[in-house]
């Protein structure tokens, strides 16, 4: 690639590491959301019917169109991040392996670990944070605009929230020496879950909300009810501080429980009573 910049720390961060990083980011997220998006497109009328979390609400082509334009713009903010983290290791802040030859595959793996629960305690407070009234608008309000959030609406943020989304790895990287390869795992994993999570059905079964250890885990029903609700669920990947806190939606388990039931066999002549309908709590995004 043609470059006019001379310097060549600058012409490799800003000729080769930008363009790097900018296609991982971009590829990420249109790998992911349309991935999902197609899921939801070929089985939302027969798999996936009964398991729409907001039943009586859609999303509109306006409201696809605005996620699609922020979470690019988002995009871009996420691989300039990359170009600092490369400077960063560059002049000593970072330090990255490659490979194993320092350390194991199980160090790798203690790194991903340790990503995740460092990113979901990060999340929720910050998170909480965005939701206080006076900061709500300028922050967080553009995610919300997604009340009926879809796979798209994973990097739908605004420029501040951007950079709060963007702090994590490089706070995680100024403590923490870890893999090149922990990152792509753990970014990988981010992405998914962040489409899975917005996609608007839920996909897993009942046992995921009754087993002791994927009951830890938050479900697209947990974060579908933050939207529509504003009030409770803030966490990313796990219930802990949401339970611990007191501010885990009271219905979750019971609307979870209600998608992810198996549908009652009718018999001849037998009347199967419809379950009650449920009502999604009013928007009260900022209180």
């Amino acid at each position: 690639m043609l470059c006019p910049i001379e310097d060549e720390l600058w012409n490799t961060a800003l000729c080769k590491v930008w363009p790097f990083t900018l296609s991982m980011d971009s590829g990420r997220y249109v790998i992911a959301s349309v991935f999902m998006a197609l899921i939801v497109l070929l089985f939302h009328r027969n798999l996936l019917k009964r398991r729409k979390i907001q039943a009586d609400r859609r999303a509109q082509p306006k409201d696809y169109l605005r996620e699609i334009v922020l979470s690019l713009r988002s995009v871009v903010c996420f691989s300039l991040v990359g170009v600092g983290i490369f400077f960063g290791k560059t002049f000593g802040i970072f330090t990255l392996y490659k490979g194993f030859a320092e350390h194991s595959a199980w160090y790798m793996a203690l790194c991903v670990v340790g990503l995740l629960i460092f990113q979901d305690t990060y999340f929720y407070w910050t998170h909480r944070l965005m939701h206080l009234r006076r900061l709500f608008r300028w922050t967080h309000m553009a995610h919300h605009k997604s009340w009926v959030p879809t796979p798209f609406t994973a990097y739908s943020f605004s420029l501040f929230e951007t950079a709060v989304q963007a702090a994590p790895v490089p706070l995680w990287l100024l403590v923490v020496p870890t893999h090149v390869e922990a990152l792509f795992v753990f970014l990988a994993l981010q992405i998914f879950r962040n489409a899975q999570g917005h996609c608007g059905y839920e996909f897993h079964s009942a046992r995921f909300g009754t087993h002791w250890f994927w009951r830890q885990f938050t479900t697209p029903t947990h974060h579908d009810l933050h939207h529509s609700s504003g009030r409770y669920n803030f966490g990313l990947w796990f219930r802990w501080w949401d339970l611990a806190m007191g501010t885990e939606h009271p219905q979750y388990m019971e609307k979870f429980l209600a998608l992810t039931a198996e549908p009652q066999v009718q018999k001849a002549g037998e009347q199967v009573a419809e379950p009650a309908v449920w009502q999604n709590a009013s928007m009260q995004s900022g209180r």
